[in-house]
């Protein structure tokens, strides 16, 4: 589905300004951004990519195609850093997630989209699309189309060099914003009754994952105007011309995205069927 959909090129940038905000759900096609939290230090930190969802329906399964973000650079990066380790948390219990939002269109297939990262099952990649497909129709709708989702982007946009209050948003800049829980309003994620990592309890997954770990990449939509509680969303992962899962990473200074290249993989069979010859060899040997 989502690989029929045409976008037009957008380059990412990553700059500060007065008003520059993230692109909201409310839009049709907002803008991919990174969410980090440290619940022991109870910090968060939100970076803007500047990657339009349509850009990354469009070039997201293209061999090759790896935006990479560093932070060590942003000074709102750097706060979050400082404060997590005063508040006596790590990288190692820190976790993220990379969330784009689309709330519109009716109920039926095809409408409110969501890209999302999302915490992997422990039997794989398979199995985290069977999660996420257990959320119904109705719990996705009104996660995405929450009053709290609204919030966070109203009350993040005003935040850091997002933007500032009373000056008109330009979503073609980039920006980013250190929020403590200390802080009034939802721009802390993670906040209840704002954005958590599980849409409120509306998803049936949690959207992070711990810094070091990959992670998938899903399109999640509506799969009908049904709102019963066996109608479950459609869940297509972003994968590779050969079906190898493109994922997402963050090592607490990188953001980096991969699609795997088909040579990549190609070097991995040729290594896996060497390995399953010396194993052979063995056998035989103790015959």
């Amino acid at each position: 589905m989502k690989r029929t959909l045409i976008a037009a090129v957008l380059t990412a940038l990553f700059a500060h300004a007065a008003h520059a905000a993230i692109d909201r759900a409310e839009s049709g096609n907002g803008e991919l951004f990174l969410a980090v939290n440290n619940p022991v230090a109870q910090v968060s930190y939100i970076f803007d990519t500047g990657i339009r969802l349509e850009t990354f329906i469009a070039s997201g399964e293209t061999p090759g195609y790896a935006p990479s973000f560093n932070l060590g650079g942003d000074a709102a990066w750097q706060q979050f850093l400082s404060a997590m380790t005063a508040g006596g948390g790590t990288l190692a219990n820190t976790t993220w997630a990379v969330l784009a939002f689309d709330s519109t269109g009716g109920a039926g297939a095809g409408f409110q989209r969501l890209l999302t990262t999302a915490r992997q099952e422990a039997a794989g990649f398979e199995a985290t699309v069977a999660r996420i497909g257990t959320t119904s129709n109705n719990q996705f709708s009104s996660g995405v189309n929450s009053a709290n989702v609204q919030s966070f982007f109203n009350t993040v946009n005003v935040t850091g060099t997002h933007g500032t209050l009373g000056t008109a948003p330009d979503y073609s800049i980039n920006g980013s914003s250190f929020n403590p829980a200390s802080e009034p309003g939802c721009a802390y994620f993670t906040r209840p009754q704002c954005l958590t990592e599980n849409l409120n309890n509306f998803a049936q997954w949690n959207n992070t994952n711990l810094v070091g770990q990959r992670s998938g990449f899903y399109y999640v939509t509506r799969s009908s105007t049904s709102n019963l509680a066996s109608a479950r969303v459609l869940v297509d992962p972003f994968l590779s011309p050969e079906g190898v899962y493109a994922t997402w990473g963050f090592d607490g200074t990188t953001l980096a995205y991969a699609v795997p290249e088909p040579g990549t993989y190609g070097m991995l069979a040729v290594g896996l069927l060497a390995v399953g010859a010396v194993v052979r060899r063995r056998q035989q040997r103790q015959a």
